[in-house]
């Protein structure tokens, strides 16, 4: 299973419930592959998503699929 929104929070921000922080920052922002997140629950490996302030790093890549 990918990554999703709920686990880069709670691992960046430190709390799950932050994922709504990172949809509203990244909805409809254009990745490399030409599409962009338009679902919170649909991420593609390789996307590079913008974190708040107050995450540990200012931005992440979303892993391939385990």
């Amino acid at each position: 299973m990918g990554d999703t929104l709920w686990g880069i929070a709670e691992d960046t921000l430190g709390d799950g419930e932050r994922w709504v922080e990172l949809w509203d920052l990244n909805r409809g922002r254009p990745q490399q592959n030409g599409r962009a997140l338009s679902d919170p629950d649909l991420l593609t490996p390789g996307w590079s998503l913008l974190l708040p302030a107050t995450a540990e790093s200012a931005v992440t890549a979303v892993a391939p699929p385990r």
